[in-house]
């Protein structure tokens, strides 16, 4: 792999997996397994591991869930609420084993617990008594679900003994009778189903009424102790017993010695699993000694202390009853197996995706065919394999379509591609989904324009492409008749996009949905060419001579703009305001060229005061900052607040400049000063 290739599959990798933790963490709505999600966050890890360079701060390599959404007050978390590295072969649990044995310099004891496939949840007790519960969100920062925890089976209000604090995490789930008459109600209402009873927990959480959260039948399982005054413990299997005698509900655990114990424990949580009332999709093994752990640490995502050994996903066999053709954002066209329905861990599955041409053929998937089916608890499960012995005579091999199957357009396949393309930029099956694209944080960042708001627009033929947005203001008073919306939240949805005029370049070129074009490379791209215009005439010899852009990613654009509908919808834009001044002219550049963060690359560690780590990692990429998730020869500065741990004494070792938050906070003053001087 080149280092250009490496670039753009790292920046791939990283987006796809942000935006399906936003589905699983923030919508509750996957759209791939946990096998698959696994393994592109394996191929994440791996490349940024022999390509740093690329690594980023907001990694999701390096980073845990979802944000916190807006519809709850947010808390920050005292303690990070940390992931899990998973495991998934012999030699990798093995391997976990020495390192832990080897700082312990002996034997080690082990707990091996459940992994409840739930919602995890910090609570707060003061003085014996439950004061706050926040969801995970990203790690940092959760959501206030103090209302909705109090009337969770498992979950006391008071402690049977108080002390002073406790701060403990449980996982929140739905037992799987009530996940089925949850579903059975929806059903006899018309109403949408819930996917697994993972989604239906995080669902039933969110609930902004507590009355609807307590009918849901919510139970939660203690499993770990963060931080207590007032009590200690020597050890994780105390602290679990304790916990039990305060009248929590306490995920089942043993004790294991060495690695015979350890494999009977796993296996003993495997027999468990069809016979539990909520779903496991593993087990997770634990340093028992608490002094053992603190000696461990943690890297920025999970602790070293313990690892989550996954279980292989479910298989179950089901009849192809058709194959049909979904087109996606970007126009990739995708196979979809629609299935006859199966049932595989509580939730009904009636589609699997085909992922593209060179996957039906290398399996022979065809209509009629009986298949296996794998699926970890989400909504479109893949085919692993078909029943070759079941094949009825007649079959034929499923064909993919030259054409686009909703506008007709030819679809083409790149060499070296596997997936086919509609080659049309006003495709409507692309509309939406651009729009969602073009809306989101990443690129123009308009709020109130989610999946729900976009659809309904349009349906009411008021939204069908990107330039429709800035002209919805002249159908204000449609807008407001709209079931669900009134004149506030209108005006706040066109208060944004007017707002949305005044970004900077980068943005809009993220956000047309060019192929290969994420935020970074939109970057360097814009500063470039600083102008649509410009780039309306750009070559491809030009664009690679930009640093980090590629042969692909300049082809892909100097095809965009000659294109006769996308410069259609760019005159669209400017007519309607929206031509972002050259980089240079903008406030954001300004101050980055005053900043003396420019051109460096910088790593952050500890907990900031201040602001969160996310915030700050944007404020310094904004001020021309590369900031990197790991410290390395290369690393130019290293900013660190309390709690600073190894980052900071390799930092020390390598001779990097250093500067605590009271010099980052000056900087930034000073940085803003200099950009109202310049402007």
């Amino acid at each position: 792999m080149t280092r250009e290739e490496a670039r753009e599959r790292i920046a791939e990798l990283a987006a796809g997996i942000r935006r399906h933790n936003r589905l699983y963490y923030e919508l509750d709505s996957p759209e791939i397994t946990d096998a698959d999600y696994d393994r592109l966050r394996r191929e994440l890890v791996e490349l940024e591991l022999a390509w740093p360079e690329f690594a980023t701060q907001i990694s999701p390599a390096a980073t845990v869930g979802g944000e916190a959404l807006e519809t709850f007050a947010r808390i920050e978390h005292q303690i990070p609420m940390l992931s899990l590295e998973d495991v998934f072969l012999e030699a990798e649990l093995a391997a976990f084993l020495e390192r832990v044995r080897r700082v312990g310099g002996g034997e080690t004891v082990f707990v091996c617990e459940e992994k409840i496939d739930g919602l995890s949840c910090s609570l707060l007790y003061r003085d014996g008594r439950l004061v706050q519960a926040a969801t995970r969100g990203d790690g940092l920062v959760g959501e206030n679900v103090t209302a909705n925890v109090r009337n969770i089976a498992g979950i006391p209000l008071c402690l049977r003994d108080p002390v002073a604090l406790l701060e403990i995490r449980v996982e929140i789930y739905l037992p799987l009778a009530a996940f089925r008459r949850l579903n059975e109600a929806a059903l006899a209402a018309g109403e949408r189903v819930f996917a697994n009873p993972r989604n239906a927990a995080a669902g039933s959480l969110r609930q902004l009424d507590p009355e609807i959260s307590a009918r849901r039948g919510l139970a939660g399982l203690a499993f770990n102790v963060q931080r207590a005054e007032g009590i200690s413990f020597l050890t994780h299997h105390e602290s679990l017993a304790w916990l039990r005698e305060q009248g929590f509900a306490v995920v089942f655990h043993q004790l294991t010695r060495d690695d015979a114990e350890i494999q009977a424990a796993i296996a003993a949580v495997a027999a468990r699993r069809d016979d539990l009332d909520h779903d496991i999709d593993g087990a997770v093994l634990k340093v028992d000694d608490l002094r053992l752990r603190e000696s461990l640490g943690a890297s920025s995502r999970a602790p070293r202390w313990a690892v989550a050994w996954k279980y292989p996903a479910q298989i179950e066999e089901t009849r192809v009853e058709s194959i049909s053709v979904q087109v996606g954002r970007t126009g990739r066209l995708t196979p979809i197996a629609n299935l006859e329905p199966v049932v595989i861990s509580g939730s009904t599955v009636a589609r699997a995706t085909l992922h593209n041409e060179d996957f039906v053929a290398a399996l022979d998937v065809r209509e009629g065919d009986q298949v296996q089916v794998r699926k970890a608890g989400e909504i479109i499960p893949e085919v692993v394999a078909v029943r070759q012995d079941l094949r009825v005579a007649d079959s034929r091999p499923f064909v993919m379509p030259q054409t686009c199957p909703v506008c007709g357009a030819p679809a083409l396949r790149e060499s070296g591609e596997a997936a086919r393309f509609c080659t049309s930029a006003t495709c409507p099956a692309q509309r939406l989904r651009r729009i969602e694209h073009f809306t989101s944080r990443t690129c123009m960042d308009i709020e109130g324009f989610g999946e729900a708001a976009i659809r309904q627009f349009h349906e009411a033929d008021l939204l069908s492409s990107i330039s429709d947005l800035y002209h919805l203001h002249e159908h204000r008073a449609a807008l407001v008749d709209l079931p669900g919306f009134g004149e506030r939240s209108i005006d706040l949805r066109l208060e944004a996009v007017e707002r949305s005029k005044q970004n900077p370049l980068h943005r809009l070129l993220a956000g047309l949905g060019i192929r290969h074009v994420g935020v970074q490379s939109a970057r360097a791209i814009a500063s470039a060419f600083p102008s649509l215009d410009r780039l309306l005439e750009v070559s491809a010899g030009e664009l690679e001579a930009v640093p980090d852009i590629g042969p692909a990613t300049a082809a892909a654009v100097v095809s965009f703009f000659a294109a006769a509908a996308n410069i259609e919808e760019i005159r669209r834009l400017q007519a309607a305001g929206v031509d972002p001044a050259p980089a240079e002219e903008t406030p954001a550049a300004a101050e980055a060229a005053a900043s003396a963060f420019r051109d460096k690359s910088v790593v952050l560690t500890g907990t900031f005061a201040s602001t969160g780590r996310r915030e700050l990692t944007e404020i310094l990429t904004s001020l021309g900052a590369s900031v990197r998730s790991s410290v390395s020869a290369r690393t130019d500065l290293l900013i660190y607040g309390a709690n600073a741990g190894s980052k900071f004494a390799q930092a020390q070792r390598l001779g990097i400049d250093l500067l605590d938050e009271a010099g980052l906070l000056a900087a930034l003053q000073a940085a803003g000063q200099a950009a109202e001087s310049d402007s």
